[in-house]
């Protein structure tokens, strides 16, 4: 344990080092990871290895033949890949528009060459365990992840990961601590579709949780009562549990505040005396729609009194969040109260419209915890989380991981995280206990718990923490309103970041299976076949008759793609028999009034309708091939790209994200303008069913 966690502490003084200013803001940084890197499904990685390592085998792939075939995943040893956050905002082709994120891509490739390094010179180390050296990843605080090795992601997760919201980033980033949340369920709650949205929220705030955490639900409406006897440790079945008795919650009666404060308080100061706590930093998470109003008359300073009174019994301080949801928590009495509340016990209140998302409001509540672990006496942090199955499906592990600062501020401000995978036949093995015994876990519990952080933020930071999670509204009257910068720092040169980073788009339009599978000792070198090309066609050709996929499918399209052809088809069926209609009634009438022309190709909107030759398919473009007209231009000479029919294009689902429609072409170095194909509301409802289904949760 002591190796790994020095191993991890090490890594994220790398990732300090090329955060420094004069690294990730020089211009041969941004130079070099100008089409540089690649992308988690996107790209065709370009050394590839097929290995028989049980932790680095892919579920999907994963067979055998009479023939002694063995089939796995591929890894690049070589390279690093990346995932960008869904809430990242990116162009057509996949690039970053946001700077921060674009910013983030650059400074972490320098720290590639560590990764690679670092995975080598462990290999011995490692072997004596049986394993290949655990992968290394960096998550940064704006959703840039990058992994080494790199590996594809599978289909259905492909732009979903989100490192920010994932145990391991908020158990490095917030140190072991203590939550109850205080949940409203009054009968304005079924109001809006408001319970839900607080169901959802809670599971969200549990999934942050790890095994060095304690965990409390306090829910209120005349009274309130708990859902558990004592603060329970978030271990996975605990959180499970949790999670059903939260989605089980119906809601009735009136809003009692002041109750449901004292049974948390309750809860925190029974759970104390039976040592059922982390003994560190604990948090309030309290959640509301509407106005106080049980019992008659009761006041915020009331409130207010009654928290410091239960402080002062119980020696604890815990942070307090406030969240108004919904319109009558924005009125004017109710957002008085609750932002009264906060500001007086040192807290902070955010309010969370109807159909908001509440549930990453509450789940940024670490944030608070982050400033304080950037002070001096807790550097060297690190941490553990409860043993969990990794992406592959059937592999147990944990993480150790460690947060990353900018230490050349005052406070120094969180750029993000770093995490090494440890399975768990490994720990037990280094523990030298039975597999699969207890003892390795509560070994986790006590290192996880080993050290609690100290926080002393100035009323200048809290007041910055409060500006950026919410509005001017949030601020609190009469305190500090110098703020200091509590997000990283952006280079001054930004307007030389590049605008693609991507090394290739060649696998964009290709299955997982087409991806990922191959047959053990494959070796590919700058993307040739070195050795099993035929065993690794074989693999694939079994995967995709093991029921994933079929044998006679071979487009190599994944099935959002499939389905924007299929609905380009119907749109473009539908369109061509609009403009036989058209045509056979405009030869009927075929008079022209004076002063009239009849010449040109306009639209119903007058816009002109240029038809070019298409994009071939995997060159850059992020759409689908249909059989309608094409409207892609070369911006360059106004010509359209080589091909040998013309072809409209619709978005694939899996590329909904995206505000621009500029696009480059990795093999002619060409920007490409992607207009928008013709409007069909058939089309567009059929796209945004697609779009709006193909959103899934991802486990790392």
């Amino acid at each position: 344990m002591l190796k790994v966690e020095q191993d991890v502490r090490d890594f994220a003084k790398e990732i300090e080092r090329v955060f420094a200013e004069d690294v990730r803001c020089s211009s041969s940084t941004l130079k070099e990871c100008r089409e540089s890197n690649y992308h988690e499904c996107d790209s065709t990685f370009p050394n590839t290895e097929c290995i028989s390592a049980p932790e680095l085998g892919r579920e999907e792939c994963i067979s055998s033949s009479s023939q002694g075939l063995q089939c796995t995943g591929r890894y690049d040893f070589h390279t690093t890949s990346i995932r960008l956050a869904p809430f990242i905002a990116k162009f057509s082709d996949g690039n970053p528009s946001d700077p921060e994120a674009k910013e983030d891509i650059c400074y972490s490739k320098q720290a590639e060459a560590y990764m690679v390094e670092k995975y080598e010179a462990e290999k011995t180390y490692w072997a004596a365990y049986g394993v290949t050296p655990p992968p290394s990843y960096f998550g940064s605080v704006n959703g840039l992840f990058r992994i080494h090795p790199a590996k594809p992601t599978v289909d259905d997760l492909c732009n979903t990961f989100d490192n920010t919201k994932r145990p391991w980033f908020v158990a490095a980033t917030s140190g072991p601590k203590d939550v109850v949340m205080i949940l409203d369920i009054s009968g304005s709650m079924n109001q809006r579709g408001r319970l839900p949205l607080m169901i959802e929220a809670a599971h969200r705030v549990l999934d942050t949780l790890t095994v060095g955490d304690h965990v409390g639900v306090v829910v209120f409406s005349d009274d309130a009562l708990t859902l558990m006897d004592d603060m329970l440790q978030a271990t996975e079945a605990n959180i499970e549990s949790l999670k059903s008795q939260i989605s089980a919650i119906t809601a009735d009666g009136g809003t009692n505040f002041l109750a449901g404060f004292n049974v948390a308080f309750d809860l925190l100061a029974r759970s104390t005396k039976k040592e059922d706590t982390s003994g560190c930093a604990s948090a309030l998470l309290f959640l509301t729609d509407g106005e106080m109003n049980t019992p008659a008359g009761v006041t915020a300073i009331q409130v207010i009194n009654s928290i410091n009174q239960r402080e002062i019994e119980l020696n604890i301080s815990p942070l307090i969040f406030m969240y108004g949801l919904g319109e009558i928590a924005a009125g004017n009495d109710a957002t008085e109260d609750l932002k009264t509340i906060a500001c007086a016990t040192g807290g902070m209140w955010s309010h969370v419209e109807d159909g908001g998302d509440l549930a990453s409001s509450m789940s940024n509540y670490y944030k608070r915890f982050a400033l304080g672990l950037g002070e001096g006496s807790n550097e060297g942090f690190a941490a553990w989380v409860d043993p969990y199955l990794y992406s592959d499906g059937y592999t147990l592990g944990t993480t150790v991981s460690a947060p990353v600062f900018d230490r050349s501020v005052e406070p120094p401000v969180l750029v993000g995280a770093v995490g090494l995978d440890i399975p768990m036949s490994v720990m037990d093995k280094a523990l030298g206990v039975d597999a699969g015994s207890r003892e390795t876990l509560n070994k986790l519990v006590l290192r996880s718990t080993a050290f609690c952080p100290t926080s002393n933020l100035t009323n200048c930071v809290l007041q910055s923490l409060r500006l950026e999670a919410g509005t001017d509204e949030a601020l609190c009257e009469g305190e500090c309103d110098a703020f200091v910068g509590i997000r990283p720092q952006t280079c001054p040169n930004q307007s030389d970041l590049p605008t693609y980073f991507w090394a290739n788009l060649d696998n964009r339009y290709r299955t997982f299976i087409d991806r990922a599978c191959c047959a053990v000792g494959e070796v590919r070198e700058n993307l040739v076949f070195i050795s099993k090309e035929p065993e690794t066609n074989q693999c694939v050709s079994i995967a995709k008759s093991s029921g994933l996929m079929t044998e006679n499918d071979d487009s190599g399209l994944s099935i959002g793609a499939k389905v924007g052809i299929a609905i380009g088809s119907i749109v473009g069926f539908v369109v061509i028999c609009m403009v036989i209609w058209w045509f056979v009634a405009s030869r009927r009438k075929p008079n022209v009034k004076p002063g009239e022309s009849n010449s040109g190709n306009t639209s119903n909107t007058g816009t002109e309708i240029k038809s070019m030759p298409a994009v071939e398919e995997g060159e850059g473009s992020d759409v689908v091939p249909s059989e309608q007209s094409p409207s892609i231009i070369n911006q360059e000479n106004g010509q359209g790209l080589h091909t040998p029919s013309q072809t409209t294009y619709v978005e694939n689902p899996r590329f909904s994200n995206v505000d621009t429609r500029e696009s480059f072409n990795s093999i002619t170095g060409e920007t490409l303008e992607i207009l928008p194909p013709p409007t069909a509301p058939m089309m567009t409802e059929a796209v945004a069913t697609a779009q709006s289904n193909n959103e899934v949760t991802v486990s790392q």
